[in-house]
């Protein structure tokens, strides 16, 4: 056994100091053949081990050159039983102090490390085990149990029969991170790539928030299935389905922007997607600000088809089906901030609920088919071109059939050409037309 063994090494002209240390240290070995470069080991524990990396600029310019060398004879170290109690990991990157409280690939800071490693094997650039862990990270993030047969490589961390056990998420099955080098872990955003298989899953935003910030306001539990791969900013998913309360998604997805979901671009093809207003207000408030049209009226939405775009500017292709009626849609809407909406593109209604819509007590529902590019929705803020044909709609306590209309509608003005076949009614008029009155007129 051995007691208080301590290293340090520092390195100003590669620009790295690292410190080891460890209070006690036993080791059973069966075999140990430096000539050989082959270890053998039965059981190694270690008690209160301290490891510390601060990577900065270093004086050495940076030249690269590549030398040939000879291949080296390969490490073949093995271990039966590597135990861990009370250890300490820290890493840091260009500085020594975290300039943020949540996690910061480039501060990190593991304590209270308690882990059994068993049939650890490493053989040339490649280490397998499996791997029982649990240790909690300065940002709050605890790993309560991480399980799995382990593969490590300088390109790969990969764990199959994956198990991990967090603050309040569970995620199953299949995880690895895929990199350059070990140093793209300093930059996990944006050089480490994910790839899993989750299955039977459960992920908190509150521990996602750990990550991102802005998620803290959620507080929900996310079912989850399927495989991802990407990076954390350019994020795909293939199969996936996604639960939370009323809220369900089946389909696949590519999300670039990330963490920012507000800055992220969207590509999701939904093969099935249902929720509720109650449901996205809680994920995303700032649909509470746009008051017109009044989406709380949609107290369910299941849509099948394709979104693109951003969240306050986008595009959606498919059905839209609600308890006000059926959208079928291939329309881009643009959502500024404290502006007025925009529209455009091909639209079909089916039975739906306008009025209630757009809290127009005049206006019923509106069954039209045909294309529309416009701003706003009050009467006083519309100002829409269209083009199509209204099957029917209810305005002003009548029932209206049979419309074609080709114009531009502006303060209930249609200026344009407009067609009715309403069998009380045969009117064909082109021009201004008043639309402000129980019946459209002409002035």
């Amino acid at each position: 056994m051995f007691t208080n063994v301590s290293f340090e090494q520092k390195d100003e002209w590669a620009g790295e100091l690292l410190t080891a240390k460890v209070s006690h240290l036993d080791l059973d070995a069966k075999n140990i053949n430096i000539a050989k470069k082959k270890i053998d080991i039965n059981s190694l524990k270690l008690i209160d081990p301290y490891f510390h990396t601060y990577s900065y600029k270093g004086r050495r310019p940076y030249h690269p050159i590549t030398i040939k060398e000879k291949a080296a004879q390969p490490w073949d170290v093995a271990i039966a039983e590597l135990v861990i109690n009370g250890g300490h990991l820290k890493l840091d990157n260009n500085s020594l102090t975290p300039t943020v409280n949540y996690f910061d690939s480039k501060h990190l800071d593991f304590t209270s490390i308690n882990t059994t490693i068993k049939n650890l094997r490493w053989q040339g650039d490649t280490l397998r085990a499996n791997v029982d862990l649990a240790t909690t990270e300065r940002s709050g993030l605890q790993v309560k149990t991480l399980k799995g047969a382990l593969k490590m490589t300088p390109q790969v961390l990969e764990f199959a029969n994956f198990y991990l056990q967090t603050n309040e998420s569970i995620l199953r099955n299949y995880f690895a991170m895929r990199f350059d080098s070990l140093g793209s872990l300093n930059d996990i955003e944006h050089a480490v790539k994910m790839d899993a298989n989750f299955v039977n899953s459960e992920i908190a935003s509150n521990d996602v928030a750990l990550f991102a910030p802005y998620l803290k306001t959620w507080h929900r539990k996310f079912g989850l299935n399927g495989k991802i791969k990407g990076t954390v900013d350019d994020l795909s998913g293939k199969a996936v389905t996604i639960q939370s309360g009323s809220t369900f998604f089946n389909g696949d997805f590519n999300i670039i922007g990330l963490p920012n979901i507000n800055k992220s671009y969207i590509n999701a093809t939904a093969s099935d997607l249902h929720t509720t207003y109650t449901d996205l207000s809680r994920m995303f408030p700032d649909i509470r600000k746009v008051t017109m049209p009044d989406f709380k009226r949609i107290s369910y939405l299941h849509f099948h088809g394709t979104f693109t775009g951003f969240l306050n500017d986008f595009v959606t292709y498919g059905t839209i089906q609600t308890n006000l009626g059926t959208l079928v849609t291939d329309l881009n809407m643009k959502l500024p901030k404290g502006g007025l909406p925009a529209y455009s593109g091909s639209l079909t209604t089916k039975n739906f609920q306008l009025g209630r819509f757009f809290n127009n007590p005049d206006l019923g529902t509106v069954s039209f088919n045909g294309d529309v590019k416009g701003r706003g929705f009050t009467n006083s803020q519309l100002d829409l071109t269209l083009n199509g044909k209204v099957q029917k709609i209810q305005y002003n306590g009548y029932t209206y059939q049979n419309i074609t209309a080709k114009g531009k509608i502006s303060k209930n003005l249609l200026n344009g050409d407009f067609t009715m076949n309403d069998p009380n009614a045969a009117v064909h008029l082109t021009g201004l037309i008043d639309l402000s009155k129980a019946l459209p007129r002409l002035t």
